[in-house]
């Protein structure tokens, strides 16, 4: 797979910054399949992006929201690692946006990403930068838009789908949408083998209601 921005090798949300970032390798990839040339493909990417960083809405909170916020990801983290019971952590969209502004792991997403969560999806409204890219580096060009997701994990494997996407107002075509749905953004997480570990230790992540839900696994049934 092609590399992009280096995410952070460490740390709870490199997985995060990982999706995100193939998925924008991925549609560079589909526009070079679906339109064939150089030439057409910049055409388009000029169409879609735009010359400035698109505004994100700011998440406002008190030190010690943040601080909550990030205590009850860190248990749950200490836990799973350390083979104990944890209980079931619960995010809603606030607490994931204050996590992206104020966690070391994710500060190349900070500025770039805002997220929502509506039922079962997870829509993250997208500020990003084009000037290093391997399939076609445009300096001073931003993805300026929206993105739907449905994320899911079962039995270790996650899974991380495109279901629709939005840039300067306009949706992408039918033809490069379909290409995008068929993959899942997730696929090479397990690659890593301190990310595998953790996700051999959760029962389900699953998006409901507003919020991520996230189960670990029962410890007594890995031993």
């Amino acid at each position: 797979m092609p590399t992009t921005d280096q995410p952070p090798r460490k740390g709870h949300g490199c997985w995060f910054y990982g999706c995100l970032s193939f998925a924008v390798v991925l549609l560079m990839a589909v526009l070079v399949v679906v339109l064939g040339t150089r030439y057409y493909v910049r055409r388009t990417i000029i169409r879609y992006s735009d010359t400035a960083p698109m505004s994100l809405p700011k998440v406002e909170a008190s030190a010690s929201e943040i601080k909550n916020v990030q205590e009850r990801l860190e248990e749950f983290r200490k836990a799973i690692e350390s083979g104990r019971r944890a209980d079931e952590l619960e995010l809603d969209d606030k607490a994931i946006n204050l996590l992206i502004a104020n966690s070391p792991e994710l500060q190349q997403l900070a500025d770039k990403v805002h997220v929502a969560i509506e039922g079962d999806q997870i829509k993250a409204q997208i500020s990003w930068p084009l000037d290093r890219f391997p399939l076609i580096s445009m300096p001073g060009r931003y993805l300026n838009g929206s993105a739907a997701l449905k994320v899911s994990l079962k039995n270790g494997s996650p899974t991380v789908v495109l279901d629709s996407v939005e840039l300067k107002g306009e949706k992408l075509p039918e033809n490069i949408m379909s290409a995008l749905r068929g993959q899942n953004l997730a696929r090479d997480l397990s690659n890593s083998p301190q990310t595998a570990n953790i996700l051999r230790r959760l029962e389900s992540i699953e998006v409901n209601d507003g919020k991520i839900i996230i189960r670990a696994a029962n410890p007594e049934a890995e031993r």
